[in-house]
């Protein structure tokens, strides 16, 4: 149930990959793979339907069918504000800095205000709220374009540390759950889809699918590229076995 409800407020927080309607069970694993990080395709798929995620019949998950059962659930109708009306669930994941959104019989402790510090410590936004008769407003109080430039300070931290060889980037093939271990007290809000994120736009990394007897786990490949992309999957994991085991033995 713990990871059922986790990725309900993923999908609801609209964080990435679930940032759109329509998601394959290949994509939606970059996201349970910040819940479970031993998951497989199979595991997500029946994580998704557990959600109450529909599937279509061209085998994509429609992630409106679990946003219209929050809205109904949550019964907190969206009104005045900028941006009223733009999102039909948590407008304030689009809003821009300086809009609000108001929510009638919402307060500090509703469950509005509270997505909204979520989301904006996973996101690097900030958010203010302030009480009203009937309700809350919640407005985006930090600047857009400092955003962009902390997020582009993210990705030098970390190639800086792949160049380095710092932590966990000693290794050639990590996985995201250790990055973010390793980042975890250098990046704010970091996390396994966060560090995904990040190691996507460094230079000479690539995600691939490796092989651990019973199913499929996502690593990272943070240089050496050439040495590893014609090796199967089976092989990748069992290279990784055996670097965390000689780094035990040398630690």
């Amino acid at each position: 149930m713990e990871h059922i409800e986790a990725l309900r407020s993923m999908i609801q927080l609209r964080e990435p990959p679930f940032d759109v309607d329509v998601i394959s069970t290949f994509d939606a694993m970059d996201g349970v793979l910040a819940i479970d990080d031993q998951t497989t395709l199979w595991k997500t798929a029946r994580l998704m339907k557990r959600a109450g995620v529909k599937k279509r019949s061209d085998g994509q998950w429609n992630l409106l069918s679990i946003r219209g059962l929050v809205l109904r659930e949550w019964d907190a109708p969206v009104k005045d504000g900028r941006r009223a009306g733009r999102e039909a669930v948590y407008p304030f994941t689009v809003m821009e800095p300086g809009d609000s959104i108001s929510f009638a019989n919402e307060d500090f402790h509703g469950r509005a205000y509270r997505a909204a510090m979520v989301h904006g410590h996973r996101t690097g936004k900030k958010f203010s709220g302030k009480l009203w008769t009937n309700g809350i407003t919640i407005s985006r109080v930090d600047d857009d374009s400092a955003l962009v430039i902390r997020k582009n300070q993210d990705v030098e931290v970390v190639q800086a540390l792949v160049d380095w060889k710092a932590g966990i980037f000693v290794h050639d093939i990590v996985t995201a759950s250790e990055v973010t271990k390793t980042l975890e007290n250098i990046i704010d809000g970091i996390s396994p889809v966060k560090a995904g994120l990040l190691l996507r736009k460094v230079p000479g990394t690539k995600r691939v699918r490796a092989y651990d007897g019973k199913g499929q786990v996502v690593v990272w490949i943070i240089r050496n590229l050439s040495k590893y992309e014609k090796i199967r999957g089976g092989e990748i994991w069992r290279i990784y076995r055996n670097e965390r085991k000689l780094y035990t033995r040398i630690a």
